[in-house]
């Protein structure tokens, strides 16, 4: 811990006198204005220097309400003690703490949380934000002033040119990123926004500070006990420092010559109040679809507001039929064990047939269904593009035999050949009298008489499945 020197102590005097009104008065009015107070509020006032604005808001609290206000400075904090006389330690208490990087309290403590004009300071002002909507209750209000881009560009634009007439490429990206501290009005307003912070609202104002000299402006308060310790760092070491600083002088008073030399200050106000917490649930997946391996239907417990496990679906058992233990993780639909879970494709029954259930197969296009007349007359071509991005799909209606046994369809050989197309989601294809060819995703068909076996779930590749003698 450094110790207190005198010369601290003689700087927090001038900075109490000189600094607070040409500079921290202007942002504070911004921050006072329109300003309501909670009864029994506890506000917190970072970067609270020598006082201001905490004093001025502690005259519209009643009795009950209290202010906690923190900087790193021990002698402004003195400073703040001597004007708040009695009501220090009763009603405002100041402390020596810092704002980054974690405030020292707890979350959702404060009323009102306020930050004038000492964001700037910090090399990055966003976690600060973070910190005050972290700490301010539910319903509470964060407000925050900011010396915004364009402030001190007068300076600024002459202190660059010298830099790039002298070659000092390592000054000109400290510049560039110490000028990162002030920030556009939009992106104040949006590091609000990101904290979580809702009903936030922003405004600026623009004054101008005049100095009669380029010396009278590096050895005012403002600027000496201000932003010249930053300038300095900023222009190097040594010689280069000097030679930086002289040039900068002889510009400002070539530019200027006659006249006042005046800067722009452009402050901004932004408000934000914390909102209620929202919580994200995770909803776990339903597993009770996917049984384990050798595990049956019935074994599985239904869970709270499930359907039964006589549903329709991907997996789902016929009617009045029980399954056996599935041997195997890659299974058949017509074995009578559960298959693997594929696309959520919605099945739903229709009825029964003479052979078994009839089961009608459909995307979420819910398009119309066209039952067909004979076995082989299907829906004819679906115009697909990439998955997922398709066109209108046609149901297919088919009867299915009962599970016990798989079914041998025998082939006609007067069959004309025809022409079909893989459905883009599930991967099935008509069966018929004839051989077929995967060509880009679309099958084409050669007529040849023979058998084939049908499998009411085909697996999305139909290549990735040992058992299927399609391919």
């Amino acid at each position: 811990m450094s110790k207190r020197t005198f010369k601290e102590d003689k700087l927090a005097k001038i900075y109490d006198a000189e600094v607070v009104p040409l500079w921290s008065r202007r942002f504070g009015r911004m921050l006072l204005r329109d300003l309501s107070v909670p009864p029994k509020a506890m506000v917190l006032d970072t970067n609270c220097g020598s006082g201001y604005p905490s004093l001025d808001i502690l005259k519209k609290m009643d009795e009950a309400g209290r202010i906690i206000a923190i900087d790193t400075s021990s002698p402004l904090l003195d400073e703040a003690r001597t004007k708040a006389g009695k009501l220090s330690g009763k009603r405002i208490f100041f402390r020596s703490e810092a704002s980054l990087p974690k405030l020292p309290f707890a979350d959702d403590v404060y009323d009102l949380v306020i930050a004038n004009s000492g964001l700037q300071q910090m090399d990055d002002p966003e976690p600060a934000v973070r910190e005050c909507a972290r700490v301010a209750k539910v319903g509470g209000q964060v407000i925050a002033t900011y010396p915004l881009a364009g402030t001190f560009g007068e300076y600024y634009d002459l202190f660059r040119e010298v830099l790039i007439k002298g070659d000092y490429k390592d000054a000109l990206d400290r510049l560039d990123a110490y000028l990162t501290r002030y920030p556009p009005l939009e992106q104040a307003h949006a590091w609000f926004e990101d904290a979580g912070l809702t009903d936030v609202t922003s405004e600026f104002e623009c004054f101008t500070l005049l100095f009669k000299s380029s010396r009278e402006f590096f050895f005012a308060p403002i600027i000496e006990y201000g932003p010249l310790s930053s300038w300095k760092t900023i222009a190097g070491k040594g010689q280069q420092m000097q030679d930086v600083f002289w040039q900068t002088k002889a510009s400002i008073d070539a530019y200027f010559q006659g006249s006042v030399f005046s800067v722009s200050v452009f402050a901004g106000c932004v408000r934000g109040r914390k909102g209620e917490k929202v919580e994200q649930v995770a909803v776990p997946a339903d597993v009770s679809a996917e049984p384990h391996k050798g595990e049956r239907a019935s074994d599985r417990p239904e869970r709270p507001g499930s359907k039964p496990s006589g549903r329709s679906g991907q997996g789902a058992a016929v009617e009045g039929k029980d399954l056996p233990d599935a041997p195997s993780d890659e299974v058949d639909a017509l074995s009578g064990s559960w298959p693997l879970p594929v696309a959520d494709l919605p099945r739903e029954t229709t009825g029964h047939g003479d052979s078994g259930a009839k089961w009608e197969i459909s995307d979420e296009l819910n398009a119309p269904i066209e039952e067909p007349s004979e076995p082989g007359d299907f829906a004819k071509e679906q115009p697909t593009t990439d998955r997922g991005a398709r066109g209108p799909q046609k149901k297919i209606a088919a009867e299915v035999p009962p599970p016990e046994d798989e079914e041998e369809v025998h082939i006609d050989d007067d069959d004309d050949g025809i022409e079909s197309e893989m459905d883009s989601v599930t991967g099935e294809v008509m069966l018929g009298t004839d051989e077929i060819e995967l060509v880009e995703g679309s099958v084409s068909v050669t007529k040849k008489p023979g058998k084939r076996r049908v499998k009411r779930d085909t697996p999305e590749n139909p290549a990735d499945d040992p058992d299927d003698d399609i391919l």
